[in-house]
């Protein structure tokens, strides 16, 4: 279920499906009075697909290394299917209308009592409780109440199954959804889910990614130049002045990482601010016998979740047209192409991403 496109492919089509539904909601915005709340039914099955593939689309151009598009063949049919299907009482498929037009939907159900909820340490297994499994709204028509709409009739159906809390998850990066959440529907975070994917994993036993020392001056410059060796480009120059001053050019607003196998620093990288809210990757070194091994990813992703705590909101980089790899894993991350220029005869491409692309307000 992979998508084979790139990027700006999902930017196009998210573009598409919010201007076609603005065009369908022209005829003025609407507040929570405006939304009416019913249960799915056959023939929703298009509204609800657009409605999940712009969600996908939304999360993969901010987050492509966590959210992929969904294969959408037979999408359509497979929903219909779903919908045509008697649902037992413990299940609720809403969707919200605008003009007659689904701008949103959520399912949820509801689970009994925990059968020995008295040997449970959380009281609440004693009760009835709601799940909100899902909630989606389309993009024209965010902060017009559709959400809050859809998770309040969600709510009453749970009290009158004798639901005594409502509990979901969402993704907490994401800068709609949490606020939504906290603020709007004055919901509490209770629980907190760890990931770790098992897939090559990206250090060693032993590895450690660590913050630069003050010790670490001698290994930084041994991995920056034996990465220039290796692309043959080996040109030392007052552009390598960063080197020396790591504390001032990366710390002081910024970050610089190390990773470390056995006291010996084995790869690192670097973030630093060079404008109010822009921050810059830079010095990505592994040392070649630790090379393809995921640990540029893994420095990498760590230095966009510090860009992401320091208030950045877009990080731009650099590589040579010679580091393949360096470029397919930027391409990876969701950074684009911006431009090539070739000083000192060798070609360089430059990189961005933005980390908080269509930053909205909660509904």
């Amino acid at each position: 279920m992979r998508s084979s496109e790139p990027l700006p492919e999902h930017r196009r089509r998210r573009t598409e499906l919010a201007e076609a539904s603005k065009a369908r909601s022209q005829g003025g915005r609407l507040g929570c009075a405006g939304v009416k709340v019913r249960n799915a039914r056959p023939g929703d099955g298009e509204a609800l697909g657009r409605l999940w593939v712009e969600d996908a689309l939304y999360y993969v151009e901010l987050f492509p290394e966590d959210f992929r598009v969904p294969n959408q063949d037979g999408l359509v049919e497979d929903l219909e299917n779903a919908l045509a299907r008697k649902r037992d009482h413990s299940r609720l498929w809403l969707v919200a209308e605008i003009d007659g037009e689904v701008v949103g939907q959520l399912g949820a159900h509801v689970e009994p009592p925990m059968e020995n909820a008295d040997r449970q340490m959380i009281p609440y297994l004693g009760s009835t409780r709601l799940f909100i499994d899902s909630l989606g709204t389309s993009s024209a028509y965010r902060r017009q109440g559709v959400a809050s709409a859809l998770v309040e009739a969600a709510e009453d159906w749970g009290r009158r199954k004798g639901a005594a809390v409502a509990i979901l998850d969402t993704y907490t990066r994401s800068p709609v959804s949490v606020p939504f959440w906290e603020k709007r529907m004055h919901y509490s975070r209770r629980a907190i889910i760890f990931q770790k994917s098992l897939d090559s994993p990206p250090f060693d036993d032993g590895m450690q990614l660590r913050r630069y020392r003050s010790s670490d001056g001698p290994a930084v410059r041994r991995l920056h130049f034996e990465g220039l060796d290796q692309m043959g480009v080996n040109r030392p120059g007052p552009w390598d002045a960063d080197l020396d001053q790591i504390e001032a050019e990366y710390l002081s607003r910024g970050e610089f990482l190390i990773a470390e196998l056995e006291g010996q620093a084995v790869a690192m990288g670097g973030l630093r601010a060079v404008g109010a809210d822009v921050g810059e990757l830079k010095r990505l070194r592994v040392t070649e016998a630790y090379q393809r091994r995921g640990l540029g990813e893994a420095i990498t992703r760590a230095l966009m979740a510090r860009a992401r705590e320091l208030g950045f909101k877009r990080l731009i980089l650099d590589t040579t047209t010679e580091q393949a790899p360096a470029q397919a894993l930027y391409n990876k991350l969701g950074f684009r192409e911006t431009c090539r220029r070739t000083p000192r005869d060798l070609e360089i491409i430059f990189y961005e991403r933005e980390l908080e692309e269509d930053l909205e307000p909660a509904e």
